[in-house]
């Protein structure tokens, strides 16, 4: 691959099931190609349980310290995250020209290149910090990575410095930035749990989540008629877009779009977007994305669940979106339907059954809404318009003096007219 950085990909396979592996490798190839990583080489170690030492056993790493050498690499990557003292120990033994990252590191990175607003910035500058504090010993990197503002320094790339001493002004250094940073991410939270009580109490919210590359960001723009970049990259949605849903009956619905999930991501790195994830917390229903064509596609599933679980959201209201469905044989499709009766199959990038899902939505939501009768009079031409413009008027009956209406409408909207009421309200469903 032109302009990538050759590196040895290396996978323990003590954590990752031996039927999911081909599914992980492909993975971290992804993960580190978005680095400007090219692993051209992997090699495998099976073992029982990690090494506390060196993860993977002084044997295995003298082999790929000898494959590295003769295949001239000088990155190598590991599909686990390792101790600070792992790392040191790697480091020693494979030398100091050679770079070590493991999943943790690369993750990270890619958060870092798609953090746009300033809140995500500091939130992955925080994870950033938390994780290299206790792994300086390992490997020291140029502390102009860690300024707060992230325009400064070469980030993974920056030069080791020397010796202790070095290293404990480093350490002092970054703690002191760890509780700068978490101040102003505290401030920043207290702003937005304000906008958000705000955003809830006047709109229904929906938010999509799904595993990276799920497709995602596409549906978004079908269902909102957005304009948002789509990318196959991992993490390319790193911040919450948000954009209106046009319901019947003018229901005032948000849809959000969030960072995709991936499978074994470690607590602190949730915690890292966890100010984008607040925003499924506070959601009334969500959208479960899933790649269908994927034959990991259960994988995906579990994965996004495990990370629901953790947030406390798993037990939200869901609808189980089946994406790239079109990609599949009828055989294929039949089974999977029957396994799960509930979903809904669309594709979102060729626009098909996009108003199935849309009706799925419409009656979760229609609990929210009021169909009522209302007789306005022709002398009030204003409250006429605001019906027509508004919302969804299903019947209109004229008589010399009035007209007799039949209006769809949210519940919190039915007051505005209840001197016109000729009817009791009541639920549509």
């Amino acid at each position: 691959m032109n302009n990538l950085t050759k590196a040895l990909g290396i996978f323990p396979i003590f954590r990752i099931p031996q039927e999911n592996l081909d599914d992980t490798i492909e993975e971290l190839k992804t993960l580190a190609a978005t680095c400007a990583l090219d692993i051209s080489e992997i090699t495998i170690q099976k073992k029982d349980k990690p090494d506390p030492a060196t993860l993977i056993g002084s044997g295995k790493l003298k082999e790929i310290k000898d494959f590295i050498i003769s295949k001239n690499i000088s990155v190598a990557i590991f599909n686990f995250e390792l101790s600070a003292s792992q790392l040191k120990n790697l480091q020693n033994m494979l030398g100091s020209d050679i770079d070590i990252y493991d999943r943790s590191e690369l993750i990270l990175e890619i958060f870092r290149k798609n953090a746009r607003t300033q809140e995500a910035k500091l939130q992955i500058e925080l994870a950033r910090l938390q994780y290299e504090m206790p792994r300086l010993v390992g490997k020291r990197r140029g502390l102009d990575q860690f300024q707060i503002g992230m325009g400064a320094g070469t980030g993974k790339f920056a030069g080791r410095g020397p010796g202790e001493k070095q290293i404990e002004y480093d350490r002092r250094t970054i703690k002191r930035q760890i509780e700068n940073l978490q101040r102003e991410i505290d401030k920043i939270e207290s702003r937005k749990k304000i906008l958000l009580r705000k955003r809830t109490s006047e709109y229904f919210i929906i938010t999509l989540i799904g595993y990276t590359n799920a497709g995602k960001s596409t549906l978004f723009n079908r269902l909102t008629e957005s304009n948002v970049i789509t990318s196959s990259t991992p993490f390319s949605t790193l911040d919450t877009k948000s954009a209106l849903l046009k319901i019947e009956g003018n229901l005032k619905v948000f849809v959000n779009d969030t960072v995709g999930f991936i499978s074994n991501i470690p607590d602190h790195l949730i915690n890292s977007f966890l100010t984008t994830l607040e925003d499924i917390k506070q959601s009334g229903l969500l959208i479960h994305v899933t790649d269908v064509s994927s034959l990991n596609y259960e994988k995906h599933l579990d994965s996004v669940n495990q990370v629901l679980k953790k947030l406390d959201c798993f037990e939200k209201p869901t609808i189980a979106v089946f994406n790239k469905f079109d990609k599949l044989n009828n055989f294929e499709i039949n089974n999977i339907k029957r396994k799960y009766p509930n979903a809904v199959f669309i594709s979102a990038k060729n626009n098909i059954d996009i108003g199935l899902l849309k009706s799925a939505i419409f009656s979760h939501v229609s609990g929210l809404l009021a169909e009522i009768d209302l007789t306005i009079p022709f002398d009030d031409p204003k409250t006429i318009a605001e019906l027509h413009e508004k919302y969804s008027v299903k019947e209109e009956k004229s008589s010399s003096t009035n007209i007799r209406f039949k209006v769809l409408l949210p519940k919190k909207d039915s007051y505005k007219f209840e001197k016109y009421l000729t009817a009791p309200k009541r639920n549509k469903l």
